[in-house]
Order: structure tokens, then sequence, then C-alpha cells
């Protein structure tokens, strides 16, 4: 896949002299790379969004099927309700799920979903299922997002020529992945609940949920003790690091529900499958951890053994945390991996550190 230039310089290049040349030709490779990465950006982001479709339009199927449809007033779809039940869940596909699970307790504890709702709470006019999972979904504007001070020409050929090579980047990808039509957004209606309802037997699951986020919380706050006395003593205790890392790790696992053993050394164990529904909250756990011993290592990176350490805990990450390319994010996050321009995965400690070579170029 390429973006020829040939058409808006015609054949100047013939005639000017060799720097001018080289300046073109760098501007076309330049222009090659960008719309690779682009490609590269625009699959991941279509990917998530067929995912989220999926995952959405599952959670609603099971929200609709606790509607009692005989009491859905006319103009009215079991999926106005749906979406309702959904919105409970605080409008997010994390949110909708954690309260499905709490309708579901209220359903085992012998109460009735159908019979918690008011039929009267909202008029949205009647919707179907695919007009509520465009809502709960988020569509990027644009596949395409190059940083403003790319999109000009290299050398010469940027001063001679005023080219936006974002331009040509943004036809090729609306070839492949068909052009971005914005979403249109309605007004939803709180659903309510019957006077006097409540959900029961969730008090010990909401419990459950606040103690493992507590547990995560006072598990990042010792790692951080740990790494702050490191400081201090001005070497570090590769062993008392691990250990504090591992407990971030398992509580962060337990946190998104994954069933962990602990093995040797403290480390967390688990037996999820990347097709798993679970393996994104493996992700984000390993993603979470590591960003959160980056960000309090900051301070004593200069300790002996810190980089080292770092490094150590990041290869281990790197079997579940993808990295990002920068250039499409447009935004580095500390502890965050990312692939750099040569093709190496890096670690990257903000703009005043150098980043940590985690994987070479393959």
């Amino acid at each position: 896949m390429s973006i020829r230039l040939g058409n808006v310089f015609g054949g100047i290049a013939t005639s000017i002299n060799d720097r001018l040349k080289n300046s073109l030709d760098r501007t076309q490779d330049k222009a090659d790379r960008i719309l690779d990465r682009s490609s590269i950006r625009a699959e991941r982001e279509v990917q998530r969004e067929e995912t989220q479709d999926r995952e959405v339009a599952e959670l609603l199927t099971a929200f609709s099927n606790m509607v009692d449809e005989s009491q859905v007033p006319e103009g009215m779809t079991k999926h106005d309700y749906a979406a309702g039940l959904f919105k409970m869940g605080d409008g997010t596909i994390a949110g909708a799920k954690s309260y499905l699970a709490d309708l579901k307790v209220h359903k085992q504890g012998g109460g009735s979903v159908k019979n918690l709702i008011d039929y009267s709470s909202i008029k949205t006019g009647g919707r179907n299922q695919a007009a509520y999972v465009s809502q709960f979904v988020r569509r990027a504007d644009t596949l395409v997002k190059t940083p403003k001070g790319m999109a000009g020409g290299e050398g010469m050929a940027g001063k001679l020529f005023n080219v936006n090579l974002t331009k040509g980047v943004q036809d090729e990808i609306d070839l492949s992945f068909g052009k971005r039509t914005p979403t249109e957004k309605f007004q939803m209606d709180q659903l309510g609940f019957k006077e006097g309802s409540e959900l029961l037997g969730t008090s010990d699951t909401k419990l459950d949920r606040k103690v493992r986020t507590t547990q995560l919380a006072q598990s990042e706050a010792n790692l951080a003790s740990t790494l702050a006395d490191n400081a201090l003593k001005g070497s570090i205790d590769t062993s008392q690091v691990n250990r504090s890392y591992n407990g971030v790790l398992a509580d962060a696992l337990k946190q998104a529900n994954i069933p962990i053993d602990i093995g040797a050394n403290g480390v967390p164990t688990f037996n999820v499958k990347t097709d798993d529904a679970k393996y994104a909250g493996v992700q984000k756990a390993y993603a979470r951890s590591l960003t959160n011993v980056s960000e309090n290592a900051l301070k004593s990176l200069n300790v002996p053994g810190m980089k080292e350490t770092l490094k150590t805990l990041a290869t281990r990450a790197l079997s579940f945390v993808v990295p990002n390319d920068p250039t499409s994010t447009g935004v580095m996050n500390i502890g965050g991996l990312y692939t750099d321009s040569d093709g190496s995965t890096v670690l990257y400690l903000g703009r005043d550190n150098e980043p940590i070579l985690i994987r070479a170029k393959t």
C-alpha cells in the first residue's frame, strides 16, 4: 500500500537538484509509513468496534429477556426497556455486565425483574436493538489520527510544496474501511423502578466488589511504599519489589473476577484463554499493574537495579499487553508499552526519561 505523490509534484523531480530529489523520496517514504501505521490503527479500531457491537448486543438481549412484553405500552418496544436496564449500569459495557450480574442475583433470591420496572417511566417512541447498540458503542469520528507535525513533507519538499500527507492517507483508509458517518445520538429517558422496589440479595455482591477494590488500592499503596524505601536505601531489593508487585497484580486480577492461584514466589497463576471473554480483564490487570509500578518508580530510576527490574516486569506483561503505536493514538502514558519507530517495543517513562527497551525488532 502506497500513496504516490507524482500527481502533486508533476515532472518537477526530473529537473531539480539531487537534494530536492532526496527530499521528495523521504517525503514519499514518510507518506508510506504514515499510511501503514494508519492502516494498522484503523484495523484495530474496527476490530474494537466489532467486538463492542457484539458485547452490547448480547447484553441488550439478556436484558430484553427480563422485560415483560405484555406490559410494554403501545408505541414502545422491549428494547427500550433493555436499553434502560443497560443504562442502570452507568451506560458502559463493564457497568452493564455488573448490573446484569446483580439482576441475576436478584432473580436467584426469588425476585422478579419484570415486576421491578415502571413501564410508564420512559417514552422513547420505540426503537430496535440496533439503534441502541449504536448509542452504547464508542465509534471513532475518523480512523486516521496523524499528529499535525507529521502531515507535511520532508526537508526542501516540505518547505517548497504545501503537501498534506494526511489527506492522501484519509482517502486510502476510506477506500479500505469505509467512510465514517457520524452516529446520530438521541436523548434517552431514565428507566424507573416501581416505588418501593429494590434488588434482592445484592448487598453481599456489592460488598465483595468494594472489598476487592479496597484490597487493590492497599496493594498499590504497599508497592509505592516499597519503591520509596528502596530509593532511600539507594539500592533495590528485587525480591521485595517483586513481592509487592505480585500483590498488586493478584488483586487487579481478582477485581476483574479472574480466578487465580498463587504460585511460586507469590506469582498469580490463572487459566484464561485468549478467546475467553475474561481475557480482556487479564490484559487490563497487567497494564494497570505495570503503569502503577512505573509511575511509582520514576523518582528512583537511578537506583541500581531499578530499570532492570522494570524491564523484567514489563517483559512479563508483554505476554498479555499489546503494545500501542504512539503515532496512531497520539498519546503516550507512563508505564505503557509502545512500538518505537524502529519496530522495537519500549516501556515509556515520560518525556523526561529515556524509554526502556523491552524487545528489539525481530
